[in-house]
């Protein structure tokens, strides 16, 4: 049996693990001073995203655990590698 995975498979499963809710016990085991970061970017990425008040979604997810640190540059393709 031969399985297919495809760069769309692995790119949806990172996004979707980026955006699971983190437990109440990844919060309490986080410093005051990362608890205050984590939400700042938090609230960020809830007004980027269009939503007035940063409460009326979801909640912290791993992602604002990254601080705001992510970039994305782009994909090139090796052509000799694909054959």
């Amino acid at each position: 049996m031969r399985l297919h995975l495809s760069l769309l498979d692995i790119l949806r499963t990172i996004h979707r693990s980026l955006h699971t809710r983190i437990s109440h016990s990844n919060w309490a085991q986080l410093t005051e001073w990362e608890q205050t970061a984590v939400t700042r970017v938090y609230t960020k990425r809830c007004k980027a995203m269009g939503y007035l008040n940063a409460f009326e979604r979801e909640g912290v997810q791993i992602i604002d655990f990254l601080l705001g640190k992510v970039w994305f540059r782009g994909l090139v393709m090796d052509w000799e590698v694909v054959s």
